[in-house]
């Protein structure tokens, strides 16, 4: 193993009474345990002596170590958490070279499939049914109108500062009236309220304004009215 979980809190716990060297001892014994994945070695004669050396401690210090956390088995010196934590990757390791070998079987089925077999496969639903043109095509025009951007509209309300703009255009008309009137009539005619280009063409028939009333009028379209 080259990587193993290592938890500084439980370590800490454990290891607070430990002197410098027998932490640094431990701490080596571990790491050593994870590389090799399996009990310190004790079947040498002087197998203390030579895992001492290979960890770079001192003998006692390490004999210290292996007594208060290690259990001398007939494998060897073993420790509960690091066996725990073996068995964790090797039993993940094992889960997936398995289903690499299988991912590898089903890569080489669909290699020898020719490509119209291929293109049949993959045109198939969840229901393995195939998707039909009108389909496609109705689900291309479903994204293409959800994609498109509401327009706003440009109307502007019809207040008082426009009524009173219209009565300096219109001296002879009773603007305010004939708007009552032309809306009025909309509502009764169009179930809706005037635009300012239906007013202007109301008033444009009661008295046609000396000055253009184009000034007056939005950019947007509205239909003619005419009076009551």
């Amino acid at each position: 193993m080259n990587y193993y979980p290592f938890h500084l809190g439980d370590y800490a716990i454990d290891t607070a009474h430990l002197s410098n060297d027998e932490d640094l001892c431990y701490r080596r014994a571990i790491d050593l345990y994870m590389l090799q994945e399996g009990p310190l070695s004790d079947d040498e004669a002087n197998a203390k002596q030579t895992l001492s050396r290979r960890l770079r401690v001192a003998e006692q210090t390490l004999e210290s170590v292996l007594n208060e956390f290690f259990t001398l088995t007939e494998n060897g010196w073993e420790h509960m958490r690091c066996n725990a934590e073996i068995a964790k990757f090797q039993a993940k390791s094992d889960k997936a070279k398995e289903a690499g070998r299988l991912g590898g079987k089903g890569k080489q089925a669909n290699a020898k499939q020719t490509p119209s077999k291929r293109l049949a496969k993959a045109k198939l639903t969840n229901n393995q049914e195939p998707i039909t043109k009108n389909q496609i095509i109705d689900a291309a025009a479903s994204a293409k109108k959800a994609s498109k951007p509401k327009r706003e509209s440009k109307a502007q309300p019809i207040d008082d500062a426009y009524l009173l703009e219209l009565q300096a255009k219109y001296p002879h008309a009773k603007v305010r009236d004939q708007f009552a009137n032309c809306t009025k009539w909309w509502l009764e005619k169009k179930q809706t309220h005037p635009s300012r280009r239906a007013l202007v063409n109301w008033l444009d028939k009661v008295q046609p304004p000396p000055i253009a009333s184009a000034a007056l009028i939005d950019s947007g379209l509205g239909d003619k009215c005419r009076p009551l």
